[in-house]
């Protein structure tokens, strides 16, 4: 059945992998219907709900909550283990909240544009090295966070535009530091799609104070990852 509604007669030209992907992900919603025997209620009230979703930019945010980016990164550490690559910095997922172009700084960088009267200061250094433990001079390191009410630049408006972002570029023996303003925890939206399916399956969706990552240089591969800062209970 999910192969006849969607494969049908192509009147134009076909992009295969899109094509075959539809008729795996249809015909595994048809069998999840048949097999849970889900009622026209259950079936019309999932598709309200990725509707909403969609509707307040949340998709990307529902797929986090039910773990498809861990998913990928656990696929590309299997790959890499075949191939004998191993021993860098663990991924973790990007999110949503990433913008391209943050001011470049070498070898030091303040953060903070903004005044902020709630954060408290703190200061960050580190080295970027290979996996044999080489520094890597003139790495990039991007790194982004909230402020201290939970929100993230260029998305909240009373920000400015790169407020809490910068783009690092590595000193000649690997080096980088910045200060900047201690971040918040923030959850999902409280009335919004995530939060209502995190209802369903008895799940809070909250996150604890962290910082961004992005981590790359020429002939190594690129990092994405993070850093939980202590003393949250999430």
């Amino acid at each position: 059945l999910a192969r006849s509604c969607i494969v049908g007669r192509a009147r134009r030209p076909v992009n295969p992998r899109i094509q075959e992907m539809l008729v795996r992900f249809t015909a595994d919603i048809l069998k999840i219907i048949y097999d849970m025997d889900l009622g026209d209620d259950e079936v019309w009230a999932a598709l309200d709900l990725l509707e909403d979703a969609g509707k307040n930019n949340e998709i990307k945010l529902m797929a986090v909550g039910l773990g498809i980016d861990r998913f990928l990164d656990i696929r590309q550490e299997e790959a890499e283990a075949r191939f004998g690559i191993g021993g860098a910095t663990p991924r973790s997922i990007e999110g949503p909240l990433y913008v391209h172009g943050a001011p470049v700084r070498r070898g030091v960088a303040r953060l903070d544009d903004d005044p902020d009267d709630q954060a408290r200061i703190f200061f960050m250094q580190g080295v970027v090295t290979d996996v044999n433990n080489s520094p890597l001079p003139g790495a990039v390191v991007e790194v982004w966070h909230a402020n201290s009410q939970g929100n993230y630049s260029h998305f909240d408006k009373s920000q400015s535009p790169y407020n809490l972002r910068r783009t690092i570029i590595t000193n000649d023996r690997g080096r980088f530091q910045f200060r900047s303003l201690l971040p918040a925890g923030y959850g999902v939206p409280p009335e919004g799609a995530t939060q209502k399916m995190l209802d369903e399956l008895g799940r809070h969706g909250q996150r604890p104070p962290h910082l961004h990552f992005f981590v790359h240089t020429e002939g190594h591969r690129k990092l994405t990852t993070q850093l939980n800062l202590p003393g949250s209970p999430y």
